[in-house]
């Protein structure tokens, strides 16, 4: 079986679990209401981590050829964009089905928790011939697993993830906000502009598998970089009314250039992890995939909580409907949150990934 593929079915059976506990909880109070949420949080979380982290190590033990880890890493690219664009239609269309309200969200989450399953099964199976590497006769210690924190590619790649993945979170967090506000259109665009980026996304993801094995991953990245910063500043030119066609190129552009980014951060991963082996004896891909898989979160967290502050910061006036004027400040922040500040974050993670050199330390090793 192996010693990556057991937490892959442990994982998603306790993320499968951890969907009717969130979605379908038991009528309580108030305060227990809070406390049975958190906890199936943390539920969700920790299986989320338990198939994560040996889902981003294995492709470090697959292959030795760096494209091949590229080739593998578009293929999950391609699948979140796809359970994205799934869950978003699949999701509202099951709690109508069962009803709505409460008995809507329960069966919703039962179905989409026999699904998740079923992926993790067939993750499971499907990568029982995978190359793995021998057990090593010698566990890292603790001491040593802190080591991957003194690998300067690594440490570059997770600021280049963190930045990349702020800003993507800063957009994301505002886009309703900005839509209506400034755009002056309704919800129902919402699910235009993010169905035309998932597209981008499962469109681009192979586009720049070819790229990279042409132009290399760092070259690569920054293209990629280039396409989504200037296809997010042309939000700064939006205006009010804005033609469904031009909203929804927007956001395809967006998507292809995400792709970009999310793939070759991603195929690095497994190439860092391989040098690093290479030079220091220890295989500690575990290690390097669940610190990468905390920063993904915890960019998210970032990226909200500063854009809160941002908005905070310039007089926006919150829980107040749009026929409540706000301020012209906070009406400029709404703009740079969707524009500007991805973009440069994007840019700036394009400048990180120029230091991550996985193939000088396998050299020197």
């Amino acid at each position: 079986m192996g010693r990556r593929r057991p937490w892959l079915l442990a994982g998603g059976v306790i993320c499968a679990l951890s969907l009717p506990l969130l979605f379908a909880p038991p009528t309580l109070s108030d305060s227990a209401t809070i406390v049975w949420m958190a906890g199936a949080l943390i539920v969700y979380s920790t299986g989320y981590a338990v198939f994560c982290v040996p889902y981003m190590a294995m492709p470090a033990e697959m292959t030795e050829d760096s494209h091949q880890r590229s080739v593998i890493m578009s293929w999950r690219v391609k699948a979140i964009a796809i359970g994205q664009l799934l869950a978003g239609a699949a999701g509202p269309a099951l709690i109508v089905a069962f009803g709505g309200g409460r008995d809507g969200h329960a069966g919703m989450s039962m179905v989409m928790g026999i699904l998740v399953l079923l992926a993790a099964l067939v993750c499971f199976r499907m990568t029982r011939n995978a190359r793995r590497l021998p057990r090593s006769t010698h566990r890292p210690g603790w001491r040593d697993q802190l080591g991957i924190l003194r690998n300067s590619d690594f440490v570059w790649l997770l600021v280049a993830k963190l930045l990349q993945l702020t800003g993507v979170a800063t957009s994301s967090a505002v886009i309703a906000f900005f839509m209506q506000r400034i755009l002056k259109l309704s919800d129902a665009h919402l699910g235009f502009v993010f169905g035309a980026s998932t597209i981008g996304i499962i469109v681009g993801a192979p586009i720049w598998t070819r790229i990279s094995k042409h132009l290399g991953k760092h070259k690569t990245y920054l293209l990629a970089a280039a396409v989504h910063s200037l296809a997010g500043i042309t939000w700064m030119f939006a205006q009010p009314g804005e033609s469904l066609s031009i909203l929804v190129l927007r956001s395809a552009i967006l998507g292809v250039g995400s792709a970009g980014m999310l793939l070759i951060g991603q195929s690095l991963l497994p190439d860092v992890a391989a040098a690093d082996a290479a030079k220091s004896g220890f295989a500690r891909e575990g290690a390097f995939a669940g610190l990468y898989t905390t920063i993904e979160k915890v960019s998210y967290a970032i990226g909200i909580a500063a854009v809160g502050a941002f908005l905070q910061l310039n007089g926006y006036i919150p829980g107040v409907g749009p026929e409540i004027a706000q301020p012209e400040s906070a009406m400029r922040a709404l703009v740079w949150s969707v524009s500007i500040v991805p973009s440069v974050c994007a840019l700036l993670a394009a400048l990180a990934i120029l230091r991550v050199r996985p193939e000088l330390g396998r050299a020197r090793a």
